[in-house]
């Protein structure tokens, strides 16, 4: 309902001819008008978990409206849709629960994965977020709520790089939860029994990548906030399959070369001279070494001699 409602922005034509009529305000406003009246709102929501909740309601009612609010205040706004408030909202999201956005899988219908694919109405899903919530942002394991993460990453990606979000899909993959936390709260709307591991997690997984193959075939999967062993583990089974990419390890990585390529360039130097030290070995740590490898050994050392730095 939410990409295809106007709210007061219809026109009396429309109105008529949708059968609208006395349904809507009788006050037709402007999309700036709409963005305005949903500012001030959203100003006096008092905590950032308030704006959150009120910026995720206006999402699922009005996207047009939620998106140009977002793009107009983008610096204010991406601490509330993304990190850190996320973090909070992940962590209650069956508390704060309303509206279903996204596709989330289980154990219980991930044999159903192409027909619950079928039902999506986007047939141009160019672009998939998807976690198994095993390591969000630090806080771990948050089996459900994870979806979270992947619906505030998409909507980023639309606000900040203009990609449709009719062409993204927000996915969680409910493999249980280990989180004594999550499975002794009421209010929990996960699969409360303990994570799948093993072949029976790459199993599913594979299920996954199959009914995305079908639906989507040049669909690009983001494998997002995966524990660290599992990430490599999908990045290398993956690797021929799909598309596919994990911003924790391969967009860290990235990022952290590019600042010390640039900040070699500007001291005169190679990075291949450098010595880098990198604190923990979680997926963002491995990634940056991992990455800091790489652009050595393009600057002519080898894999042992980059290692070695």
């Amino acid at each position: 309902m939410g990409a295809i409602n106007k709210g007061t922005g219809f026109s009396q034509q429309e109105r008529d001819a949708l059968g609208l009529e006395g349904m809507l305000a009788p006050r037709s406003q402007t999309l700036d008008q709409q963005v305005a009246r949903a500012y001030a709102n959203f100003q006096e929501m008092m905590s950032p978990i308030k704006k959150y909740q009120f910026l995720r309601g206006l999402q699922d009612r009005n996207e047009v409206v939620y998106f140009a609010l977002l793009v107009a205040h983008i610096e204010e706004m991406m601490p509330i849709v993304y990190t850190p408030t996320v973090g909070q909202a992940v962590r209650e999201f069956s508390l704060r629960y309303q509206v279903p956005r996204g596709v989330t899988f289980s154990k219980y219908n991930i044999d159903r994965a192409d027909e619950i694919f079928a039902n999506v109405p986007w047939d141009d899903v160019r672009m998939i977020v998807v976690t198994d919530s095993s390591a969000i942002l630090g806080i771990g394991d948050q089996g459900f709520g994870g979806i979270g993460i992947s619906i505030g990453k998409l909507a980023l990606y639309t606000a900040g790089g203009g990609v449709s979000p009719y062409q993204t899909l927000p996915v969680g993959l409910d493999v249980g939860t280990n989180s004594a936390q999550h499975k002794n709260d009421p209010y929990y709307l996960g699969v409360d029994e303990p994570r799948l591991t093993g072949d029976e997690y790459l199993s599913f997984a594979d299920k996954f990548i199959a009914a995305v193959k079908k639906r989507w075939p040049n669909c690009i999967i983001q494998w997002e906030d995966f524990s660290k062993n599992e990430a490599y583990n999908l990045l290398a089974r993956n690797r021929e399959v799909i598309s596919s990419f994990n911003d924790d390890i391969q967009g860290t990585g990235a990022v952290a070369l590019a600042g010390v390529l640039a900040a070699c360039a500007a001291k005169g130097e190679a990075l291949k001279d450098q010595v880098v030290a990198i604190s923990g070995a979680g997926a963002g740590g491995v990634g940056v070494a991992w990455a800091m490898v790489q652009g050595m050994m393009r600057e002519g050392l080898s894999e042992a001699e980059a290692h070695a730095r």
